[in-house]
C-alpha cells in the first residue's frame, strides 16, 4: 500500500472514531455501502474527490486536510487552519479576511 494511501486510511479511520459515527452512518451520508467505505479504512480503494468533499463537510475540516494526511490524522488537528494571510489592500472581497467579509455582510444587512 502507498504510504498517501495507508496514511487517507487511517485519517478516516481516526476522524469517525473521535466524531464517533459508526462506518455504516458514514456510508450513508456518502450515499456508498458499508463496505465500500471499509475498504476506505482498510486503504484498499480510496474516495474519489466527490466523496473527499462530502466528508469534509461530515467532520467539518478543511478539504485539503485529506491532501496531506500525515499532518492532519486527528480531528483536532484537521481542524485547525492555519490564519490566513490577508492583504493591505485587497483589491477583491476574495482577499478579505472571513471576518472582513463578515462584517461587510452584517453591514449590508443593514442597509
Amino acid at each position: 500500500m502507498k504510504d498517501h494511501l495507508r496514511d487517507l486510511a487511517i485519517m478516516l479511520r481516526q476522524l469517525r472514531l473521535d466524531c464517533g459515527f459508526t462506518q455504516k452512518a458514514v456510508a450513508k451520508g456518502l450515499q456508498v455501502e458499508r463496505s465500500t467505505y471499509s475498504n476506505y479504512e482498510l486503504g484498499k480503494t480510496s474516495p474519489g474527490l466527490d466523496s473527499l468533499r462530502v466528508l469534509a463537510r461530515i467532520y467539518a475540516i478543511p478539504l485539503e486536510a485529506f491532501l496531506y494526511p500525515e499532518e492532519y490524522r486527528t480531528l483536532e488537528a484537521a481542524r485547525q487552519r492555519p490564519p490566513k494571510k490577508v492583504k493591505l489592500a485587497p483589491a477583491h472581497i476574495g482577499e478579505l479576511s472571513s471576518k472582513e467579509r463578515e462584517l461587510i455582510a452584517k453591514l449590508r444587512a443593514k442597509v
